[in-house]
């Protein structure tokens, strides 16, 4: 009679905590929007020459950003380029 009524106890505890275990539910979540590829900008600074960062890559980019060019800007420095900015 003991094991009956283990076994009927555990399926109700089963059946009761069944819906705990979905996602939970946040509220106030900042909702992300998907940016089309169309607008953004990825820029690879490779070259270590101090003008061309000047007059070319950061002012695209600081430019880019200030008058909305496009909703996405990434600088990637990459190579030689790294000295510069260290």
């Amino acid at each position: 009679m003991k094991t009956r009524f283990l076994i009927v106890f555990i399926m109700l505890l089963g059946i009761s905590f069944s819906g705990l275990a979905t996602e939970p539910v946040v509220e106030n979540e900042p909702q992300m929007e998907e940016i089309p590829a169309s607008e953004k900008l990825v820029v690879l600074w490779t070259s270590g020459d101090k003008e061309v960062a000047e007059k070319m890559v950061l002012m695209y980019t600081f430019n880019s950003k200030r008058f909305d060019w496009w909703k996405d800007i990434t600088l990637v420095v990459w190579g030689p380029s790294q000295k510069s900015v260290g």
